[in-house]
């Protein structure tokens, strides 16, 4: 039985997951797509340290923010 509150705290913050959803939104890509799209931009700048949430992360953590994760609507 899981317990209400006892997960981990979230890696990514909010803001990071707005800004993934944004250029998924611009570029019209499916989750896993924009995971390996900003994962090459930053081993492009040279933020080898840094990575994209994964697409579950992602999908799961922006539907609790209440975004329309659809890329068709307006």
């Amino acid at each position: 039985m899981r317990l209400r509150g006892t997960g981990s705290s979230p890696k990514y913050p909010d803001s990071t997951l707005m800004a993934c959803h944004y250029l998924r939104l611009i570029f019209k890509q499916p989750f896993h797509q924009t995971q390996g799209f900003i994962d090459s931009l930053l081993k492009e700048m040279g933020h080898t340290n840094l990575s994209c949430p994964d697409f579950s992360c992602l999908s799961k953590r922006l539907s609790k923010l209440g975004l329309n994760l659809n890329c068709d609507s307006h």
